[in-house]
């Protein structure tokens, strides 16, 4: 299978639900849930500067190179490719909030 096809099929995606929601359960702080997530194709680029050297995301080349898919992440009508977590006492707006920029890179590191 390719790695598109690993990460599209829904018993993939089903683990990676559960385990957010339960990294949101255990969490106490609402700046420390996540509230979307996405799982990229490509990797990060050490080329597009997304990856420094020693291993660590560049968030702002990161979100600059991948613009389209942080306009599918945040959009009030998220695609498919979106994967949406119900955050507990949080209206969509504010869960939307709390993907946040730091959350986000992190998304930007799915191998």
């Amino acid at each position: 299978a390719s790695y598109e096809d690993v990460i599209r099929h829904p018993a993939v995606i089903a683990c990676l639900e559960k385990g957010l929601q339960a990294h949101n359960a255990s969490t106490t702080g609402s700046s420390m849930r996540i509230a979307r997530a996405m799982l990229m194709v490509e990797p990060p680029s050490i080329d597009g500067n997304e990856l420094t050297d020693k291993g660590y995301i560049n968030q702002r080349a990161g979100l600059e190179r991948r613009a389209e898919l942080v306009e599918k992440l945040y959009a009030e009508q998220p695609c498919g490719e979106v994967i949406v977590l119900c955050v507990k006492g949080a209206g969509a707006e504010e869960a939307i909030a709390q993907a946040g920029i730091a959350n986000l890179a992190g998304k930007l590191v799915e191998r």
